[in-house]
């Protein structure tokens, strides 16, 4: 049985008990296992006790048996967060407090897990900012998902984190930032240079089309059309001491958006007033039959014609002379026939007349047309149908609505529009400066937190 002292700690007024085997306590120090408080033994003396029997040699806290009651007060003195309490033997609490130990933490898959489900979290606050049309505001977010990815992290490894966390954090941190401003530049594409390119690329319905047709061929589009080729007409302009700065400087003035500014802001007052009254000198029938023509001719592009106007095309397309027009482009790129000819294809480029207004025949140089004209009448009669049932098929293609190939161009108009997105949020890391900071801070507060630090207790 080893011979013992009880001290109290002059700091804290812990009771210990100390194992001296004989020894001279003078001037020997003391480490208080609490407060960590060093102390002179002898100058710590407690009334004596009756000697107990211990394991080690070392001082340890006294620990007297307490019921359970006093035990959990006991905890709560000296602090339930960093002691827990043991039992003994037979189920009671001795008063046995030891400091708790820290959470390992979890390995990878928790790191991962935890790391994601804050990137996703801030992904989707980032997209959702697009409709803040604030670019500013998105960069800010990168440095928010920074913090909340290594925070994740760091929670979850506990103890455990390190240069791998760090890593794995930065990671995931890049490819939620990445995808945040992904979704932001769809929502909002025009907040980018590079994204602009996609703001148009929006595929259509077929509702949607249609709903633009009538737009484009309403009165007021098609005064719109009569006040452009004003602007253009230099003496009208010039006899009306309108000028090139004037129109230029009302166009700088005027918002981007013309869906959503009215015709009649995007001219100078007296162009609009102009077109207007040129516009009101035709009768409602007159108006009627240029609305008409302009809704074809819409319907023409977008491909969506009724049966009748394609009917009306594939007859135009299939005259003698249109195919004999065709045979001519040929004619004009046969390398064969112009050396024979002694002609170059610039020579023939020079003399070929693209006007709108003009016949098939007068397109091309006669010898062209002389050439083109006898190869066609060289064709056998099933020869020509089968050439006009291939062109008649094309027209139709080009100017009637198809479901299938709808749907195909959408997809493809969608795809390059993702693809715009995409690098407008790649240059959104580095491009303004303010994003680029952001960018860094968030990489590094990443990089920081995942890594463990500051350091848990």
């Amino acid at each position: 049985m080893a011979e013992q002292i009880s001290l109290i700690c002059p700091e804290c007024s812990t009771k210990l008990r100390l194992n001296v085997a004989g020894q001279d306590l003078t001037g020997k120090q003391v480490k208080c296992p609490k407060c960590s408080k060093r102390f002179a033994a002898d100058q710590a003396l407690s009334e004596p006790e009756a000697p107990l029997i211990h394991s080690s040699d070392a001082f340890e806290e006294e620990r007297p048996v307490l019921g359970t009651a006093a035990a959990k007060r006991r905890a709560a003195q000296l602090g339930r967060s960093r002691f827990e309490i043991s039992p003994d033997d037979n189920g009671a609490y001795g008063g046995s407090f030891k400091p708790r130990s820290s959470s390992s933490g979890g390995g990878f898959i928790a790191w991962l897990g935890f790391g994601v489900i804050a990137g996703l979290v801030c992904a989707a606050i980032t997209a959702a900012a697009g409709f803040a049309h604030s670019s500013i505001l998105i960069s800010v977010l990168a440095v928010v998902a920074g913090i909340a990815v290594g925070g994740a992290v760091r929670n979850a490894g506990g103890s455990e984190c390190g240069a791998g966390s760090a890593v794995l954090a930065a990671m995931i941190a890049v490819a939620f930032m990445f995808a945040g401003k992904v979704g932001a530049f769809y929502v909002s594409p025009e907040l980018s240079d590079i994204g602009e390119f996609a703001a148009d690329m929006k595929p259509m319905s077929l509702e949607e089309t249609q709903a633009m047709i009538e737009a484009k061929s309403s009165e007021d589009s098609m005064i719109a059309a009569i006040a452009t080729e004003l602007e253009a007409d230099a003496e009208w302009l010039k006899e009306r001491e309108i000028t090139d700065e004037m129109i230029t400087a009302h166009w700088e003035e005027t918002p981007d958006d013309e869906q959503e500014t009215p015709a009649a802001s995007q001219y100078l007052p007296k162009i609009w007033e102009a077109a207007t009254a040129r516009w009101n000198e035709n009768s409602d029938a007159q108006k009627q039959t240029l609305i008409s023509a302009k809704q074809t001719e819409l319907r023409a592009d977008y491909g969506m014609m009724t049966e009748d106007e394609v009917r009306e095309e594939i007859a135009k397309a299939t005259t003698d002379a249109e195919m004999i027009a065709q045979i001519g482009w040929e004619v004009s790129y046969d390398e064969d026939w112009l050396t024979e000819n002694d002609l170059t294809e610039e020579e023939l480029e020079d003399q070929i007349d693209y006007g709108d207004e003009n016949e098939p025949a007068e397109i091309f140089p006669p010898v062209v047309w002389e050439e083109a004209t006898r190869r066609w009448n060289e064709l056998t009669a099933p020869e020509k149908k089968a050439q006009l049932d291939d062109v008649a098929e094309a027209v139709r293609m080009e100017n009637t609505y198809s479901e299938e190939e709808a749907q195909m161009e959408n997809a493809v108009v969608g795809f390059f529009r993702l693809v715009f997105i995409v690098f407008a949020a790649i240059g959104h890391f580095f491009v303004p400066m303010e994003s680029l900071i952001c960018t860094v801070i968030g990489l590094l507060a990443a990089i920081g937190l995942g890594s463990g630090f500051p350091a848990t207790k």
